[in-house]
């Protein structure tokens, strides 16, 4: 048979149209066909067992057991329990001695029932909460004031410990080195102010059975209420005593 070429009219461009839309519906809904299966695998996969929901139960408990500040905010991540692991018909949570919830960590899985065994989950608790930041640096030995910082919500596991929220903390306290702007404070940054600092004058108190006798001397050396310090008296002698607020020397 002879072939003959059709010149592609109008009349085929409608028939290819209505060809191609009464066939997309049945193309549509074979799609869904094709991926439910795996969609199903993966959000079953997804799904957490109960075990997951006891692991994740014992660690926010402990972690807020371990937890110094009060009302901090605790992000936990849990790593999945190994899916070889054989079938257990109950198992129990455990904190390895020493570990501490905080940061990256980890926690044991111990099968009771049905197996033998015992495993580590890896574990990441971040948590925030309340911590003075400076917000204006302050050079050493000077005094931190309530304007020098801010209270301001933090990763508390991202710093070291001994951070202070409570701005009480800072009284009579002076900067025991610079401090940056954006520092966030801890109690090794301040030390105690001094009652009195090398060169000033002070009132040397000589206390007794009975008796106290008053006079006048200059500290050699600045001090911390408290604190030893040797302080030259009007007669040149240098003497010891325990400094005191007022700029006192007292001498026992």
């Amino acid at each position: 048979m002879r072939r003959q070429n059709i010149p592609y009219t109008a009349g085929c461009a409608l028939a290819l149209g209505i060809f191609l839309s009464n066939a997309a519906p049945a193309l549509d809904g074979a799609a869904p066909a094709a991926t439910a299966a795996p969609v199903a695998a993966r959000a079953a996969e997804d799904r957490p067992s109960p075990l997951d929901a006891a692991l994740r139960s014992f660690v926010e408990d402990q972690a807020s057991r371990q937890t110094a500040t009060a009302g901090a905010r605790l992000h936990i991540d849990i790593a999945r329990l190994d899916g070889r692991l054989p079938a257990c018909a109950r198992a129990e949570p455990f904190l390895v001695p020493g570990t501490r919830l905080w940061g990256r960590s980890r926690i044991g899985v111990r099968c009771l029932e049905g197996a033998r065994w015992t495993s580590y989950v890896p574990v990441e608790v971040s948590a925030f909460g309340s911590a003075m930041v400076l917000v204006r640096p302050v050079t050493s030995g000077e005094p931190v004031a309530r304007e020098d910082f801010q209270l301001q919500e933090i990763e508390l596991t991202a710093e070291p410990p001994g951070l202070l929220a409570e701005p009480a903390a800072v009284e009579n306290r002076v900067a025991a080195r610079y401090l940056a702007v954006g520092t966030a404070l801890r109690a090794e940054h301040l030390r105690a102010r001094p009652v009195m600092l090398q060169g000033d004058p002070v009132k040397v108190v000589f206390l007794g059975p009975g008796f106290t006798v008053e006079g006048e001397g200059t500290a050699a050396a600045s001090a911390v209420d408290g604190q030893s310090v040797r302080v030259q008296v009007d007669s040149g002698r240098v003497i010891s005593g325990t400094a005191r607020e007022g700029h006192r020397v007292e001498i026992r």
